[in-house]
Parts: structure tokens; sequence; C-alpha cells
């Protein structure tokens, strides 16, 4: 599975905070990720159910991407 992440970078944060400009705001993106599901130790039941731990692993896809990882990024810290 391949996830698109957007963010949206604000160019004077300073100025408006200080001076009181309007806010420029700009959308970067997508950076691409290409996700793994693992699933570890498949146990199953009596009951013909299996059980697991699962994690996944997320791996950046630059030929995809529109950014690097190297981007620095100044943005809001929290939902809008």
């Amino acid at each position: 599975i391949y996830e698109n992440i957007y963010f949206f970078y604000i160019s004077n944060g300073v100025a408006f905070l200080i001076i009181d400009e309007p806010l420029y705001v700009t959308e970067l993106g997508p950076y691409v990720y290409k996700g793994k599901w693992i699933k570890h130790n498949p146990k199953w039941h009596p009951n013909v159910t299996v059980s697991y731990r699962d994690s996944r692993v997320w791996h950046f896809q630059p030929d995809l991407s529109e950014g690097s990882l190297d981007d620095v990024i100044t943005t809001l810290n929290g939902p809008i």
C-alpha cells in the first residue's frame, strides 16, 4: 500500500506572529511511502481462528515523491 502525505508549509511564520502579516501557506508533496504489514507469531486455535501480532514498516519512495527527506518544513503544530 502506498501512502501520500502532504504538508502545508508556512513561509512567513515569524512575520505573521510579530508584525501581523497575512499568513502565506504553500502545499508541499506528495511525500510517498510504501507500507508493509508484517504478521508475527501466527497461532491457530481449536475454534478455527488465528491470532497474531502485527507491525508496520514504511519506506520512503523518492521516485514517486515531489520532495526529499532532507526538506525543512515549517508548519502548524496541531489540528486546524
